[in-house]
């Protein structure tokens, strides 16, 4: 690959997709957002509480994204918590 043509390349959105339950699998909700990046984490509480981690590719400022999403309500409140290396 040319150095000249990689610097140039932009990361273009994501669509993500997120299906949930709260019924053990009888009914679904399903949401979706296009986002920059991939999300390559989630972790998840009993309290209704999420955490998720966006990478994102090289041409971004920072590296990826901690977000954390209270999904237990009825409207979904999303806070981004930190910018920051992903530790492999």
């Amino acid at each position: 690959m040319e150095p000249e043509r990689a610097a140039r390349r932009r990361q273009l959105p994501n669509l993500t997709i997120l299906l949930q339950t709260r019924d053990a699998g009888k009914t679904w909700r399903k949401s979706e957002a296009s986002v920059f990046g991939q999300v390559t984490r989630i972790s998840l509480a009993p309290q209704g509480i999420g955490l998720g981690l966006v990478e994102y590719k090289d041409e971004f400022d920072f590296p990826s994204e901690v977000y954390r999403d209270q999904y237990s309500s009825e409207r979904r409140q999303r806070q981004r918590l930190q910018r920051q290396r992903a530790g492999r």
